[in-house]
């Protein structure tokens, strides 16, 4: 049976959910030492070598190749876009959930100290990627602390390269939330992670109390993209 802890009212994995890797590189160079000075040099023969170049004409510069191929991101170092974090207390939450209206609807629940969520999270990374924006939203909630922000969350989403926004949830009453992203039918109890899907009409079609596995997002969601039959 997986153990959980009380967090804000939410119960997640316990342990550390993410890792701050650092690496260190040292290079060593030897210098020689010991070398015997250079030999003197022949003082006429540079006299005459620099007359010989004060009398050859000066030679154009190689021209420089018209088509240079442009760096890639890779080459250039640049990083991916990543979603932006900010904290949705009930009513800013509302507001959100009222932009989402007539689409497919996902919404996640996860903290970085979950070790669950983050096992699960290059699935919707994936899935965010690839879905039509203008058919399916997604939501990603996150019940860490406020006060972790910078400490934890902004970090973690770098890390994981998470290319979708972030709401940190955790001021919202859970028996709101619950109302809130539809799950009231279901034994949720804050337990993470959890995910919910809701079609167009806001009707909760399924859901995860546990990770979400590979092809489940897709294969529940790919039905309610159908469009809708013609009356008879």
């Amino acid at each position: 049976m997986r153990r959980t802890i009380e967090e804000f009212g939410l119960r997640v994995s316990p342990g550390k959910a993410w890792r701050a890797a650092f690496v260190l590189a040292v290079t060593v160079s030897v210098v020689g030492c010991g070398q015997a000075p250079a030999p003197q040099a022949d003082t006429d023969a540079a006299d005459r070598a620099q007359g010989a170049e004060d009398t050859a004409p000066a030679q154009p510069p190689a021209p420089q190749g018209s088509e240079q191929a442009a760096p890639t991101p890779e080459a250039s170092g640049a990083s991916p876009a990543l979603g932006d974090v900010s904290v949705a207390d009930e009513q800013a939450l509302r507001g959100i959930l009222a932009q989402t209206n007539g689409k497919v609807l996902v919404v996640n629940l996860w903290a970085t100290y979950c070790l669950p969520c983050i096992a699960e999270m290059p699935i919707f990374t994936e899935f965010y990627r690839a879905r039509d924006p203008e058919a399916v939203a997604f939501l990603s909630l996150s019940a860490d602390a406020e006060y972790s922000i910078e400490e934890a969350v902004k970090p973690f989403m770098k890390d994981h390269a998470l290319p979708f926004p972030v709401q940190v949830i955790s001021a919202v009453d859970p028996k709101v939330l619950k109302q809130l992203i539809g799950a009231e039918t279901t034994s949720w109890d804050g337990e993470l992670p959890a995910t919910f899907i809701l079609d167009r009409d806001r009707k909760l079609v399924k859901h995860w109390l546990e990770e979400v596995k590979p092809g489940e997002l897709e294969e529940t969601i790919k039905p309610l993209l159908a469009p809708a039959s013609a009356p008879a």
